[in-house]
């Protein structure tokens, strides 16, 4: 598995493990989710029993997106951390979604079975 580092080491999302519980607050603030990501949402257009991926999903505040607004797709969150992982099944959870769970880094995941409806990324999309 390939990880992002420094020395050998993982380097997660804030470059350092003691802001992973900031991590949410802090993107809430910087990158307004909740005005582009349902935009994101839509222009998907997934439709029921379609897969999707959302790389590099840190918390999984878009796969939980994703979810409610079609719940009879299969979305499926990937990410290398597994500290924000944990996070993101605790919303999960909470939100009452059940989404698969990949714990790899997104420059090394091949997809090896069935194919995606679409891929997400939601660092691409902001200009």
């Amino acid at each position: 598995m390939i990880q992002s580092t420094i020395d050998g080491k993982y380097i997660p999302a804030l470059r350092f493990d003691w802001l992973t519980p900031l991590y949410d607050p802090i993107l809430r603030w910087v990158m307004h989710e909740e005005q582009f990501k349902p935009q994101l949402i839509h222009q998907a257009r997934i439709h029921a029993g379609q897969k999707a991926l959302d790389l590099g999903c840190g918390t999984a505040t878009l796969t939980i997106l994703i979810k409610q607004s079609h719940p009879e797709a299969e979305i499926t969150g990937l990410d290398g951390d597994v500290k924000v992982l944990a996070i993101g099944r605790a919303k999960a959870t909470k939100a009452g979604v059940k989404l698969t769970w990949i714990r790899d880094c997104p420059l090394s995941f091949h997809t090896r079975t069935n194919p995606l409806t679409g891929c997400f990324r939601a660092s691409s999309f902001i200009t």
